[in-house]
């Protein structure tokens, strides 16, 4: 295991403590010893400071204190990872089994810089919400974001010249994963659930805040022809979904 990459998992966080404990047991019981913790709080005001010191010994390094949002804080989390590869697990998520480090790093070639498996949600509020959320990494997410970020383990150095922009405060990882794609990236996906994760997110509602912002990182990531075809595209998600509600 000495060779073994180095799984850096950044745990974003803010008023979480119903779930927090949890998300950090699911990654505390992997079977993969060859990782570590990173929790950024953004301020909170309840117990889930609490929570962070009562586990403390086994997290490599975290700090409270106010964020711009979770892609800054998860921004602060890649600043302090010494992890090969990087992992981000929402609070209020957890890892779906204790061997999924394992299965990841089977798969890790020198040449593959993003593992990436599915998603189950769960407490879903929207009939359109899927079940499963299952990725994959092609031209479909030129349309939507085809990768779940609690699906996917990034190589760090796709890291070293960009990160999430914090301008935006719900899709910034969609940005990040159009830019992955322009990139042509070798990736690899393990057809299996990655993470149990909470069907209540932002990117979860239908409010027009979140497809203007679709709209706006389409504007900066795509060719001016593609960005023209998703506006009419990205209006008919919006009325279709706000017919559910």
């Amino acid at each position: 295991m000495n060779n073994a990459p180095h799984i850096s998992v950044i745990i974003p966080c803010y008023n979480a403590e119903k779930t927090l404990q949890s998300a950090i047991d699911s990654v505390l019981a992997q079977t993969y010893p060859n990782k570590e913790i990173i929790v950024i709080d953004g301020g909170s005001t309840d117990q889930s400071l609490s929570i962070i010191e009562r586990n403390a010994p086994n997290i490599a390094y975290w700090v409270s204190e106010y964020d711009r949002g979770v892609y800054d804080a998860i921004n602060k989390g890649l600043a302090a990872s010494t992890g090969h590869f990087i992992y981000v697990l929402g609070a209020d998520d957890k890892l779906a089994s204790d061997e999924i480090f394992e299965h990841v790093v089977h798969h890790i070639e020198p040449s593959i810089d993003l593992v990436f498996g599915h998603v189950r949600n769960i407490h879903i509020a929207h009939p359109l919400v899927p079940e499963v959320h299952t990725s994959q990494f092609s031209s479909t997410i030129l349309w939507k974001n085809t990768l779940h970020q609690q699906g996917c383990f990034y190589r760090k150095t796709l890291f070293d010249l960009e990160k999430f922009n914090t301008e935006y405060k719900i899709l910034g990882d969609y940005d990040f994963h159009l830019g992955l794609w322009r990139k042509q990236i070798n990736t690899f996906c393990l057809d299996q659930t990655i993470a149990i994760c909470e069907a209540g997110g932002l990117s979860k509602q239908v409010t027009s805040k979140l497809y203007k912002e679709e709209l706006r990182l389409k504007r900066n990531r795509l060719s001016s022809g593609l960005y023209a075809l998703s506006i009419p595209w990205v209006a008919l998600k919006y009325f279709r979904k706000a017919l559910y509600d």
